[in-house]
């Protein structure tokens, strides 16, 4: 099933932010990230020792509000 399937609910969060699919994963650690990411591997690579990296220094690209792989 693709991500963005509209069968799949949306996500809110409280930063206003939304996002469809039950596999991306968004960053409120800080008030300042709240960024989606395409899956939590991607979430997971952004926490670095407890802290939120900047996701285009991991070579990440931001499309449609939510952080994907380069292809």
């Amino acid at each position: 099933m693709p991500r963005d399937d509209p069968s799949n609910h949306r996500i809110h969060c409280r930063c206003g932010a939304s996002w469809m699919g039950p596999v991306r994963a968004h960053c409120a650690a800080r008030p300042d990230c709240h960024r989606t990411f395409d899956d939590i591997e991607l979430f997971d690579a952004h926490r670095r020792d407890g802290r939120c990296a900047d996701p285009a220094t991991l070579g990440l690209i931001g499309t449609g509000g939510v952080w994907r792989r380069a292809s």
